[in-house]
């Protein structure tokens, strides 16, 4: 048995090319005549320039030194037939035959059938399907092979496929900090504001097309190298734990690929692609890096901590061990989930402590994000990964929105955590992981449409809807259903999606953002800074604003006016008494203008004219300092000084009456007193024995046509009553009558 081991490495290093895994062809059955049973095929493909390119293939076997003979003999061309979309050539190169003998104690050949030929540079992203025709002496065909070869991508197209994603992702990070920082900063409701939005569904897309790649179904060969390419968003590494092997990846030219005609599992193909080390080697350099990402994500989240203090906000390593858990698991919870249940299926041949601690991780996730539910609000857990804004404009604020709003934010977790299980653990059947992340995305669009999380045109609709359409198209990828040139065809049409999604899904739309906020720093006015001795110089507050006589309603008797007048004159110097003898009034009225001293409470409230004389007559029974003189003094000064309102004063007069302070009305000390009551009148309270028919009953809500939309349709179907928004509005009451102003006059005499 080592013998036979040592004698298949001989084998190999002798070959010189990439290893490709061939079939037999569709119409060819091998006989006892044929020469490819137990071959092997190689192949390798050199740039000339940049319009040819050369390409070689080798067949080899193993054979008896006498049989080796007489197929060299025997096999005399080798027909090759090029095929991809849009073009198809066939070669017919010369052969090269040889027999390399083996030193005992092996006493074997190897047959080498080499055929190399010149022909036009192959495109990029292209793989062509390559069928090999021996054929002897008497023109019988001796063997038939076919294959999917990929030349490898030029050093131009991977440097686009890994750093354009990457260069995007990089900007949409930069504007969502931009943006947190100005919605923090002018925010002023009680919705939990998004922080980095946009960057979480930028990153679980490209993480959807990498790990997507990886499904156990036929892909087209140029599509896997291409997507390979964002391996790192899925933690892919090669470089950190090895044992001493990785896979080539890329070998003379092209793709060196073991396993496609084989049934081997879509992430061990995706692994070998991208060059990675083994199965376990991959998870567990999976796992140091997001224990590093953790650790730096920690450090930041102390350091902000120390350098911010925002007040009242829990200190010590529970909050940013809180913190940071929620952070893994809003932007890294797919490709854990996925390779930890690959190894799973890998179960046969892993060990089973690798087993175990692939276990111990996926319970350590799904109890890590039940604790999080139990330690920060539901609305909060989404600040990372759900844009609400817009959802929070359309919707009004109710219980029941709230609600809807902590399902769908519980659901985003459940839905990625139910993609992870379908793309790592149902490697054995591509077409059960095609019908699963299918319905996931239905899913996401369901709960969109029933909670309205998003809006119609949204990244978060946008992005699901280009998913389930990927997907929808990747059946054709399923074995016997579509022929190669259909496969490379919708392999670039998901391409395409793909690319249009990352430009004008996420990178237009943060271009756009960036300039909102570029144009409204730019435009924002500077507020103007003054001294305190230009604070001085400004003009005092407009307090005594003039009687409008223009609007008072003819009808109203005068005598009310008159008797208010009284009232307030009454008022006002009661004020000033109290305010000029009481100790504790440290600044009066007559202090400099940029200041009004607060509101005294002693002053009483008049709530209707009928009730002017009582009250008068309490409060200049309660105030110690008042008599009768001053009182009249005050009336008869307030007529004087109403007489003469509308006359210009001198200069040294306007000094004077800026600190006159004369009320509008008794009850302007009063903080449930509106200056609109001086037009509209005081409404007159409700009797406690019944309901008054003049009391106002708010305006009832009336329907109005609203446009089609998801929402609606799903609204009519499930029967839900639609509540239409209703905006700001001020109601205010109908002027009373002559008769609901009940005025109370008196004789001059009295």
């Amino acid at each position: 048995m080592r013998g036979r081991v040592g004698l298949f490495a001989l084998l190999a290093k002798c070959v010189s090319g990439a290893y490709v895994q061939w079939k037999d062809c569709d119409d060819y059955t091998p006989g006892l005549h044929g020469i490819t049973e137990e071959a092997s095929l190689s192949s390798s493909l050199v740039h000339i320039n940049g319009t040819h390119d050369r390409f070689s293939f080798t067949i080899s076997r193993l054979l008896e030194i006498d049989e080796c003979e007489r197929w060299v003999t025997e096999i005399t061309t080798m027909d090759i037939a090029l095929d991809m979309l849009g073009d198809s050539s066939v070669h017919h190169p010369t052969i090269d035959r040889n027999c390399h003998t083996f030193p005992p104690p092996w006493n074997k050949s190897r047959l080498s059938l080499t055929a190399a030929d010149d022909r036009e540079a192959f495109h990029p992203l292209s793989t062509f399907h390559v069928t090999i025709h021996l054929a002897g002496l008497d023109a019988e065909e001796r063997g038939c092979m076919q294959a999917n070869v990929t030349p490898e991508l030029s050093p131009p197209i991977k440097a686009a496929l890994r750093f354009t994603p990457s260069c995007i992702l990089i900007f949409v990070l930069c504007v969502g900090v931009v943006r947190s920082v100005r919605d923090s900063s002018a925010s002023t409701e009680d919705a939990p504001q998004p922080l980095l939005p946009g960057f979480a569904d930028c990153l679980q897309y490209l993480q959807f097309i990498f790990l997507t790649g990886g499904l156990s179904i036929f892909y087209p060969g140029f599509y896997q190298p291409a997507v390979s390419r964002l391996g790192w968003t899925s933690l892919f590494a090669d470089g950190l734990i090895t044992h001493g092997f990785t896979y080539h990846g890329i070998n003379d030219g092209i793709y060196e690929i073991n396993g496609t005609y084989g049934g081997t599992f879509g992430l061990e193909l995706m692994t070998q692609i991208v060059g990675a080390p083994m199965t376990m080697d991959t998870w567990l350099n999976m796992v140091i890096l997001i224990v590093f990402i953790a650790f730096v994500s920690a450090v930041c989240l102390e350091v902000y901590r120390l350098l911010k203090r925002p007040p009242n906000s829990d200190t010590g390593l529970r909050r940013t061990f809180v913190r940071t858990l929620h952070i893994i698991l809003s932007y890294f919870m797919l490709p854990l989930i996925a390779l930890s249940f690959y190894q799973i299926d890998c179960v046969s041949y892993l060990p089973a402590y690798h087993i175990s601690l692939a276990f111990l991780l996926i319970g350590a996730i799904i109890m890590a994000f039940a604790w999080l539910l139990l330690q920060i609000p539901t609305r909060s857990l989404g600040v990372l990964i759900f844009d609400n804004r817009n959802r929070y404009r359309q919707l009004p604020a109710s219980d029941t929105s709230g609600k809807k709003h902590k399902s769908f934010v519980v659901a985003l977790f459940v839905l990625v955590f139910i993609r992870g299980v379908a793309i790592g653990g149902l490697q054995i059947s591509g077409l059960a992981q095609l019908a699963v992340l299918g319905a996931c995305e239905l899913i996401l669009l369901a709960c969109n449409v029933q909670f309205q999380a998003y809006s119609l045109f949204s990244i978060g609709t946008v992005s699901a809807v280009a998913r389930l359409t990927s997907l929808a198209n990747m059946v054709a990828f399923v074995p016997g259903v579509a022929s190669d040139n259909a496969r490379s065809a919708i392999g670039y049409i998901n391409l395409s999606i793909h690319m249009c999604v990352l430009i004008l899904g996420f990178f237009a739309p943060a271009v756009i953002d960036l300039g909102k906020a570029l144009t409204e720093w730019w435009s924002k006015p500077t507020p103007e800074v003054y001294s305190l001795n230009q604070l001085r110089r400004r003009q005092g507050l407009r307090i005594n604003l003039p009687d409008r006589e223009s609007t008072q309603d003819p009808s109203v008797d005068g005598s009310v006016r008159d008797d208010i007048s009284r009232d307030a004159g009454a008022t006002r110097q009661s004020k000033r008494t109290v305010t000029n003898h009481s100790p504790h009034s440290s600044a009066s009225i007559s202090s400099p203008n940029y200041y009004r001293p607060p509101r005294h409470s002693q002053i009483p409230s008049i709530d209707y004219p009928g009730q002017q004389n009582a009250v008068r007559s309490s409060s200049i029974s309660t105030e110690p300092f008042v008599d009768d003189s001053s009182t009249e003094r005050s009336e008869s000064s307030l007529g004087a000084s109403s007489s003469n309102s509308n006359r210009s004063s001198s200069p040294s007069e306007v000094n004077t009456s800026s600190t006159d302070t004369r009320c509008l009305h008794p009850r302007w000390t009063d903080y449930s007193f509106r200056e609109s009551d001086l037009y509209y009148g005081i409404p007159r309270p409700a009797p406690t024995e019944r309901i008054s028919n003049d009391t106002l009953q708010p305006p009832t809500p009336r329907s109005s046509p609203r446009s089609f939309s998801p929402a609606n349709l799903w609204g009519r179907i499930s029967r839900e009553p639609t509540v239409t928004e209703r905006g700001f509005s001020v109601v205010r009451p109908n002027r009373p009558p002559n008769a609901s102003i009940q005025s109370d006059q008196q004789p001059s005499g009295s």
